[in-house]
């Protein structure tokens, strides 16, 4: 731990000469022509537009860290927020203060020197964390973001800037590129040794950082990322020499930054610094969630608690993360497999579960929109609830949702008066969806809590339904997840799930999920992931449907019911081919041909909606 500090010190100590001494050139950068200005210019305004939106009140607490010359600042401060700037260069300091008093905003912000990696506020005291260009300077940037996190409120927001290591502008000059990385190091080495009587250069070199190491580090830090973009693509260089003057390099930037807000493939992911948004919950770890939701919800868990007991520090772990300390001793008790696989199975849980904290806000927005995605899993939905209810469940009887998600079906169960368990892994969705119980005025009968499907800790035979719908798809081994289904159902009762169909018609057709290319689109992906052109995101397995009913036959399960269902949206490398307007009747015309019987169609649906039944007997009819 000293030797961080030390390195971090002697770290910063360089950043702040560094700044020093340039501190006139970040003022006058930002008034500049150039490609460098007009960069800079558009990363602060489109930061700006994303402050807007999120329409603070004014007297909102805001802290920017590397205030520079102080112009977001004093912009911020004009819009009627409480700002405290701060920045590790005292000449920056000194140009922020006198930018505020010249415009008339000193009453507004208050500015000093700190350090983004010890932050002298306490926790939860402002509504807006800003830091751009800030984290290409830090040794241990998730320190920092931790850090943000800390004094930001729950429910209040961050946004930062980090260099792009995927960038056009840094992929194009060996200097920058980071896979001639080792390379420059060698050069540089070698050059103190051969030459020391030359000054080394005095500039620290800025870090560049993948998309997916933020995003990452930004949920480990217990943060939703909301929004993200990439943005400027200029000035090119080689070797540090300029390619082109300005007068083609703006309008090369302008046109390519053009392309990339549209979406374009490669240049969507490729501009020089990497802007993102992200969320603190608005509660705190769920052992200590806001006084309004437990007490919404503490008459539910304690009328309906199937648990193996009181909840010990053990036990809170493997219903909390579900992938932690307590799994092995679950497993052993239900059948474990080996070590190594509880521990390969914890890493991608983990993986998995960062991935849904920072795409939360899409799974709860997807439901809700029109196209082609929302029709399919709303009718997907729609097609379980239609099971549940031939089932005939009598009131009050006990429902299991594995992957609750936002919690709609948790929700629509509840409405029907029946008592239900929900679990996530993810933690953001748990918030989602106990939200969403207090708004329908369903949480005496809903119960939300973090959990594992391959340790559920649950009294055997305690539900009379287990759900779990698009759960298989993040499963490393599904068999043993629909093992413990089987285990915590009663004798009579139901499982619904669905798999993803590796025969779906929208599988086959989109080379990216093809099961023949899976070995060839899995090199390529891990090789985009790298080099942060593309986001890491779970594989989701297909699975045929054999396979899903030899599963559920070796757990002890009858299936009574089966079909495939969604013919939509057909992508080719993840592009749409039909706009809405065309993917909608589409789906809906294939779909009706499925539920006929219709060859073909009726088993390439892109999932496969299955309903099986725990005999009442130990042995299968």
């Amino acid at each position: 731990m000293i030797k961080f500090m030390a390195s971090h010190r002697r770290q910063q100590e360089k950043v702040s000469a560094y700044f020093q001494s340039m501190s006139s050139y970040w003022t006058d950068i930002y008034a500049s022509g150039s490609v460098q200005g007009k960069v800079y210019r558009e990363r602060q305004a489109a930061a700006l537009a994303w402050i807007d939106s999120l329409a603070l009140v004014p007297g909102s607490k805001v802290l920017e860290i590397g205030c520079g010359a102080g112009f977001l600042s004093v912009a911020l401060a004009q819009r009627g927020l409480r700002v405290q700037a701060i920045d590790p260069a005292e000449a920056m300091v000194e140009l922020a203060r006198r930018h505020a008093v010249e415009s008339g905003t000193a009453e507004l912000l208050s500015l000093a020197v700190g350090d983004v990696s010890a932050l002298t506020f306490e926790d939860g005291c402002f509504d807006l964390v800003i830091a751009i260009g800030v984290i290409p300077w830090l040794e241990q940037p998730e320190s920092a973001i931790q850090e943000m996190a800390r004094v930001t409120r729950p429910g209040g927001h961050i946004i930062l800037t980090a260099d792009n290591r995927a960038g056009l502008v840094v992929l194009l000059d060996p200097w920058y590129n980071p896979v001639l990385r080792p390379l420059r190091l060698l050069v540089k080495g070698a050059r103190a040794r051969l030459r020391p009587h030359l000054p080394s250069p005095g500039a620290p070199e800025a870090t560049f950082h993948s998309r997916r190491f933020i995003d990452e580090a930004l949920a480990s830090a217990g943060l939703v990322k909301t929004s993200g973009k990439t943005l400027g693509f200029g000035p090119f260089t080689f070797l540090y020499h300029r390619l082109l003057p300005e007068a083609l390099g703006l309008p090369l930037h302008q046109w390519l930054q053009r392309l990339a807000d549209r979406g374009v493939p490669v240049l969507r992911s490729t501009g020089v610094s990497y802007l993102v948004r992200a969320r603190k919950l608005d509660s705190l770890p769920l052992e200590q969630s806001t006084s309004a939701t437990e007490e919404a919800v503490s008459t539910a868990r304690s009328q309906h608690q199937p648990s193996k007991g009181p909840l010990t520090e053990g036990s809170r772990a493997s219903r909390g993360v579900g992938v932690g300390e307590a799994m092995h001793d679950e497993r052993q008790v239900h059948g474990a497999n080996t070590s190594e696989f509880s521990a390969s199975h914890r890493r991608q849980q983990e993986k998995v579960n960062a991935y849904f904290r920072s795409q939360s806000s899409y799974w709860k927005e997807v439901y809700a929109s029109g196209g082609v995605a929302g029709k399919v899993y709303r009718e997907r939905q729609a097609a379980a609830l239609a099971w549940i209810e031939s089932l005939s469940l009598m009131p009050g009887s006990r429902v299991l949702e594995i992957g609750c998600g936002a919690g709609f079906l948790s929700v629509a169960l509840a409405q029907r008066g029946l008592r239900v368990q929900a679990i996530d892994p993810a933690e953001a969705m748990v918030e989602l969806a106990r939200r969403h119980a207090v708004e329908s005025g369903t949480a005496e009968l809903l119960s939300v809590d973090l959990g594992d499907v391959c340790a559920l800790a649950f009294e055997d035979g305690c539900f009379d339904l287990v759900v779990a719908i698009g759960v298989m798809a993040y499963l490393k081994q599904p068999e043993l997840a629909i093992q413990e289904m089987a285990r915590v159902i009663r004798l009579g009762g139901h499982v619904i799930l669905t798999a993803g169909n590796r025969a779906g018609l929208v599988n086959l057709l989109e080379p990216w999920y093809n099961p023949v290319l899976r070995p060839f689109t899995s090199l390529v992906k891990g090789a985009l992931v790298q080099f942060g052109l593309r986001p890491w995101s779970p594989n989701k397995a297909l699975h045929s449907r054999r396979f899903i009913d030899e599963a559920l036959a070796s757990a002890g399960l009858v299936k009574t019911s089966g079909k495939t269902l969604g013919f939509g949206p057909f992508t080719v490398l993840h592009h749409r081919l039909l706009p809405e307007a065309l993917g909608l009747p589409l789906h809906q015309r294939l779909q009706r041909l499925a539920d006929r019987g219709v060859p073909v169609l009726r088993s390439t649906g892109v999932s496969y909606l299955v309903r099986a039944r725990k005999p009442t007997s130990s042995c299968p009819p």
